[in-house]
């Protein structure tokens, strides 16, 4: 769950161990009404750097139970975090390995990636 202040909304987030900045997708932005900032930044990448400026927002993720709470600051703002061949594992998809027969997910109808961490 995303808790932006006033709105909660459930989505997937993608836990990125390579990623040295969180991200949040736009559409989830607009649908919890998020409040968003600017920050300038020195984007580097594999050949150049350069200043940017980006938006970003702040919000908490939490458990479906509720009993787990933790802040994301200055999470980008991102048009797309993932690709679109890429797909959410579901239930269904992981029948088909015994060691995960016993693993339920907690699925919710949409099946994009809203966060990564």
């Amino acid at each position: 769950m995303v808790n932006a202040g006033t709105r909660v909304g459930p989505t997937y987030a993608l836990l990125d161990s390579g990623a040295n900045v969180c991200a949040v997708s736009n559409d989830l932005v607009n649908t919890l009404n998020m409040n968003t900032d600017t920050l300038t930044l020195n984007l580097g990448t594999f050949d150049s750097q350069k200043i940017v400026e980006k938006s970003v927002a702040s919000f908490h993720i939490e458990n479906l139970e509720g009993t787990l709470r933790l802040p994301v600051e200055n999470a980008l703002v991102s048009k797309f975090l993932t690709t679109e061949s890429e797909s959410i594992i579901t239930n269904e998809k992981i029948k088909i390995y015994d060691h995960m027969k016993d693993i339920k997910i907690a699925e919710i109808e949409d099946k994009s990636v809203g966060v990564i961490l």
